[in-house]
C-alpha cells in the first residue's frame, strides 16, 4: 500500500500525487502520538469550484486519467479490498435496532435497512460481471487541487480509502461527491464528468447499466460504516440522521431519475476540440444567429433571449456555454481591417 501513490506518480500523470519524502533510514512512516504519519512533498493548487460544466469536464478528465494509472497497481498494493460481503441483513437488522435503542427514529431506521437491502441485491446481481481495478474510492472536490489560474487539476490527494474494487465504481463515487448527480440540472453536470473523460466510450455496457446502483451501494456502504461507527461512540446521532436524509434523497433519486444516467454517460462523447479564435468568432456569430448584412457593419443589434439559444450538439458546453440564458445583450458588428482582434467578448 505504501508504493501505491508513488506507482501512480511514475505513470505519466498530468497531475501531481502524494510523494512520501524519505527519513535518513529510508523509511517514510514515522510514530507519532496521533498515530503512523507520513510526510509528502507540498502539491500547489487550491480546491476546486465544481459549479461550472468546464470544470467537471477536467474533473471527469482528471477521475479517468488517474482510473487509467490505478488499473496497474496490483490488487495486493492497494490498502484494502472493497469486494468483501456487505454486511448481512441480521447485522443490518440488529444494527437498526441499537441505533432506535439510542433515540433514532423509526423512519430512518428504515431507510437504513431499505439501503442496505437495495445495496446486497446489487452486489448479487453484479457479482464477478463487472471489471475490477485498484480504484480512488474517494474522488470529491476536496481530495483535488487545482490551479487557481487555470482551473488545470495540478494534484489528487488523500488515498486512504484506495482499494479493489469495481472500476466503474471510480466514476460512479465521483458523480455523487462532486454533485454532479444531485439537484435540478444534474443531467447537464453528469454529462459534463463523463464528457470530460470520455466515460461512455471508456466503460462496457455492463458498467454503464450499473452506475446509478453502485452510487446507492457506495452511499449505503458510507452509511453503514457510519452507523457502527455511532454505536461506539465515534460519531453523533444528528450527524448519523443528517447522513440519513442524504441517502434517502440518492433512494429516491435511484427509483424515479437515476436510469437516465446510463444513457447520458453513454451518450456525452467527448469534449468538443479547442477552436482558434477566429473560429470562435465565426461559430459564436453563427450561434447568436447575428443579422450580419451589407450596409449593417458598424451598427447595433439588440438580441433578445430567443435569439440565445444555439442548436446543435455544442448547447450547454464548449465555446456557446456563455450565451445560454444571459438575457438581453448587445453585439456589435464592426468593420475592421483585416487582421484586428474582434472586440472583446467575441474573441
Amino acid at each position: 500500500a505504501k508504493g501505491r501513490p508513488a506507482r501512480a506518480s511514475r505513470a505519466g500523470l498530468p497531475f501531481a500525487v502524494p510523494a512520501p519524502v524519505p527519513l535518513p533510514d529510508g523509511s517514510t512512516v514515522v510514530g507519532t502520538s496521533g498515530g503512523p504519519a507520513t510526510l509528502c512533498e507540498w502539491i500547489p493548487g487550491v480546491q476546486p469550484d465544481l459549479s461550472q460544466e468546464a470544470a467537471l469536464e477536467r474533473f471527469g478528465r482528471a477521475v479517468a486519467e488517474l482510473s487509467d494509472a490505478l488499473a496497474a497497481v496490483p490488487p495486493q498494493d492497494a490498502p484494502y479490498d472493497w469486494q468483501d460481503a456487505p454486511q448481512p441483513a441480521s447485522d443490518v437488522a440488529a444494527l437498526a435496532r441499537d441505533l432506535m435503542a439510542a433515540g433514532l427514529d423509526s423512519e430512518r431506521a428504515a431507510i437504513l435497512r431499505d439501503g442496505a437491502d437495495r445495496a446486497a441485491t446489487t452486489r448479487e446481481q453484479i457479482a464477478g460481471r463487472l471489471p475490477n481495478q485498484v480504484v480512488h474510492a474517494d474522488l470529491a472536490a476536496v481530495n483535488v487541487l487545482v490551479s487557481p489560474d487555470t482551473g488545470a487539476v495540478t494534484g489528487v490527494l488523500d488515498f486512504e480509502t484506495a482499494g479493489y474494487w469495481i472500476r466503474a465504481m471510480e466514476l460512479a463515487v465521483a458523480l455523487a461527491l462532486s454533485g454532479a448527480a444531485k439537484g435540478p440540472d444534474w443531467p447537464h453536470r453528469a454529462a459534463a464528468v463523463a464528457r470530460g473523460g470520455a466515460w461512455g466510450e471508456r466503460l462496457t455496457g455492463a458498467e454503464l447499466a450499473a452506475l446509478p446502483d453502485l452510487i446507492v451501494t457506495r452511499a449505503v456502504g458510507s452509511m453503514l460504516w457510519l452507523a457502527d461507527r455511532c454505536c461506539h461512540g465515534q460519531s453523533t446521532l444528528p450527524e448519523l440522521a443528517s447522513r440519513l436524509d442524504l441517502l434517502a434523497g440518492i433512494l429516491r433519486w435511484r427509483t424515479a431519475e437515476g436510469g437516465e444516467l446510463v444513457h447520458i454517460v453513454a451518450a456525452a462523447g467527448t469534449p468538443p476540440p479547442a477552436l482558434r479564435p477566429e473560429q470562435r468568432l465565426s461559430q459564436r456569430v453563427a450561434g447568436l444567429d447575428a443579422a450580419v448584412r451589407p450596409g449593417r457593419l458598424g451598427q447595433r443589434e439588440r438580441l433578445s433571449d430567443d435569439r440565445l439559444e444555439p442548436s446543435g450538439r455544442y448547447l450547454g458546453q464548449g465555446p456557446f456555454h456563455q450565451w445560454r440564458k444571459v438575457g438581453r445583450v448587445e453585439l456589435h458588428l464592426l468593420d475592421s481591417p483585416q487582421g484586428h482582434r474582434p472586440p472583446n467578448g467575441l474573441g
